[in-house]
């Protein structure tokens, strides 16, 4: 079920960074921003600190949630791949139990 969950949410990180008109950073990717429906479908939530940006772009806006920054947000802003990092250690909180 983890597995569906991740593919859930893989796939509208995917449509968000690729499918939209302009690309949205959501930059506050964690477990408690991963809702589930009764049939254990995976919904990614909480936009309030996304970004809209051209393909390519990077944001020096601040993200609060320490342990799902990439280190190289820290010196060059956030981007896609700083959203896919900090799905990635999501991905390993919900696999191992702990944070």
């Amino acid at each position: 079920q983890r597995v569906a969950v991740f593919k859930d949410i893989a796939s509208a990180l995917c449509y968000l960074h690729t499918g939209a008109s302009q690309v949205v950073l959501h930059r506050n990717i964690k477990a408690s921003n991963v809702m589930l429906d009764g049939n254990l479908q995976g919904y990614l939530g909480d936009f309030w600190m996304s970004s809209f940006g051209n393909r390519g772009s990077t944001f020096n806006a601040p993200v609060r949630s320490i342990g799902y920054i990439a280190f190289e947000q820290i010196l060059t802003g956030t981007s896609t791949r700083t959203d896919v990092y900090a799905f990635g250690a999501f991905m390993l909180e919900v696999t191992c139990g702990r944070r």
